[in-house]
């Protein structure tokens, strides 16, 4: 570790945006030690760099609490507290001297940023960094996850055409009924019966939408509905549009090992035309 305006990668916390933020720290505290060394020192030197630390503190600051935030970090309160503190006993720095002797302030100002470098950048967000990197690969993992099984969904449902908080709407591969779709909760593993009051009702809700989407886009004469909860350990409703000049109008639907497939385009061509019309 170094107390020396010097960049230490023991300082990275791995967030870019931090680290950028703190190698500019640094360069204000060369700056101030720069300035230390001229004989000629005058007041408005030491003003301009007082006003860039505190600049600098409510920027930095901002960007760490926003950090904190998006991961729900443990000890935010606290570190939030030690921002306000330290930007309070810098601006409680007295300037008051500075016209007689700057060079005494400017040693203050430098004292200051030296005991930033330990007390905050080395302790608190070396321990924030320890956390986000944390949060980082969870979410990485859950990505991944998510991915892979959104991949598995495509294979085995087609294109999606909205997706909300607890449910995706996916255009069928099999467009033997125009516009045949399915609804699938997207927790697998929660069967029907195992859906709270809550999460019921959404799911209705957002059944609703679809079949609504459905019903305006190619109007057809019926829409069939089949739950399906014990394939995949995923609950899903399937929404077919009957027509009545089709020959299995009235007819229990049953797949079709043997549709025509589609080029991708225009899947999602027409999935886009139903989420136009999607509205809860």
């Amino acid at each position: 570790m170094s107390l020396t305006f010097e960049w230490d990668e023991e300082m990275a916390t791995g967030i870019e945006a931090i680290d950028v933020q703190h190698k500019n720290f640094l360069e204000l505290g060369k700056k101030a030690e720069e300035l230390m060394k001229d004989k000629g020192l005058e007041e408005n030197q030491v003003t301009e760099i007082f006003n860039s630390v505190t600049d600098y503190f409510e920027r930095h600051f901002k960007e760490e609490e926003s950090v904190m935030d998006e991961i729900r970090y443990k000890r935010i309160t606290p570190h939030k507290e030690c921002h306000q503190e330290l930007l309070s006993k810098f601006r409680s720095i007295d300037m008051s001297g500075i016209k007689e002797d700057p060079l005494m302030v400017l040693i203050e100002i430098k004292s200051f940023l030296q005991d930033i470098i330990w007390n905050h950048i080395y302790e608190n967000d070396r321990d924030l960094a320890r956390e986000y990197r944390r949060y980082q690969k969870l979410f990485k993992h859950m990505e991944e996850s998510r991915q892979v099984e959104r991949a598995e969904n495509e294979k085995k449902f087609g294109v999606i055409i909205k997706e909300d908080n607890m449910t995706i709407a996916y255009l069928m591969w099999d467009q033997t009924y125009r516009g045949n779709a399915v609804l699938v909760n997207k927790e697998k593993g929660t069967g029907f019966l195992k859906l709270s009051t809550l999460e019921y009702n959404t799911f209705r809700n957002d059944l609703f939408a679809l079949m609504k989407a459905i019903q305006k886009t190619f109007n057809p004469d019926d829409i069939e509905m089949l739950s399906i909860g014990d394939v995949d350990k995923q609950f899903c409703v399937h929404l077919v549009p009957k027509y009545k000049d089709d020959p299995e109008y009235g007819k229990i639907y049953v797949n079709h090992e043997d549709f025509e497939r589609w080029p991708r385009e225009e899947y999602e061509k027409l999935a886009a035309e139903i989420s136009e019309n999607y509205k809860i």
